[in-house]
């Protein structure tokens, strides 16, 4: 059976929609996507002190303003056949204790040790090839995008969170937390960048609206040998987002119980703690994930 696809909505419309204030429509300070997009559109070719001061100015934007949503309700689950999975590159992630979170913005706070069991983690966000695969195999449209040949092995994009759910349940995984995601982005060092402490462009894909090969980076893999931590594409995580952690859930947190909107990570932060959030049946040509799964 066909897949019913929402009608797809621009970002003002998304925000105008969805998004209130105080209780007033939305009219002034936000924290979305917008912001960021925004961001990232001018920081192309800029070096790091210049997108850093781009996210300063941007930052005036990113306050919590958001009304509660009653679209996250659960998909159904699709009874299928995994048989002809493709199955995606995992990487083994050791446990380890790291410093999470940092004092660069209030909504990276606090910083804390946790402690992280060992899990896998997709080499590289999820491909058009894999998720055509899963759409065949479960009797859905293929979106032009997606089976474009020479674009199969980019990361596959404009998928909701509820979408990269069911791919995850269909091929045995699931969507990674934001704690084992910055883990595996800044290792037990706590660096910058996945691949050290100093801004590189050439290491990763900064180009919003564009994407690359999985692969086109193995310069800026992680601690972990993880690629694109860093660029390419929006990741969404498990967590709902919260302005501030809950600075005692110091062993594999996974967030909040509920919420409104689930956090992303991914090319426009410039920082391995920084994050941003989404409404869960939110898509955008910069948004994709990739998959984890726990080590038993």
């Amino acid at each position: 059976m066909a897949m019913r696809v929402e009608p797809r909505l621009t970002i003002a419309e998304q925000m105008s929609r969805n998004l209130a204030f105080r209780g007033r429509p939305l009219a002034v300070k936000f924290r979305t996507l917008a912001g960021n997009l925004l961001r990232a559109s001018e920081a192309v070719g800029k070096s790091l002190e210049e997108i850093q001061a781009l996210n300063l100015r941007v930052d005036g934007f990113r306050k919590r303003a958001f009304l509660p949503l009653q679209a996250d309700q659960a998909a159904p689950v699709l009874k299928i056949s995994n048989s002809s999975l493709i199955t995606p590159e995992m990487i083994d992630i050791p446990g380890g204790i790291f410093k999470m979170g940092s004092a660069e913005s209030e909504d990276e706070l606090p910083i804390r040790q946790v402690r992280i069991s060992a899990f896998r983690l997709g080499r590289y966000e999820v491909t058009n090839e894999e998720f055509k695969n899963y759409l065949v195999a479960t009797g859905q449209l293929v979106p032009e995008l997606v089976a474009d040949p020479s674009k199969a092995r980019h990361p596959v994009v404009n998928v909701s969170w509820q979408e990269a759910v069911h791919y995850c349940k269909w091929a045995g995984k699931r969507l990674p937390t934001k704690a084992e995601g910055e883990y595996a982005a800044r290792g037990t060092d706590g660096r910058s960048f996945p691949w050290g402490n100093e801004w590189d462009p050439s290491k990763a894909t900064y180009n919003p609206g564009s994407t690359t090969l999985v692969d086109a980076h193995p310069e800026g893999k992680s601690p972990f040998g993880i690629l694109d931590l860093f660029g390419n594409v929006w990741e969404w995580r498990y967590d709902w987002y919260a302005y501030e952690d809950n600075p005692n859930d110091l062993v594999d947190p996974k967030g909040p119980k509920t919420g409104d909107h689930k956090v992303l990570h991914g090319p426009l932060n410039w920082r391995g703690a920084c994050r941003n959030n989404a409404l869960p049946g939110f898509r955008d040509l910069n948004i994709g994930f990739r998959v984890a799964e726990d080590l038993k």
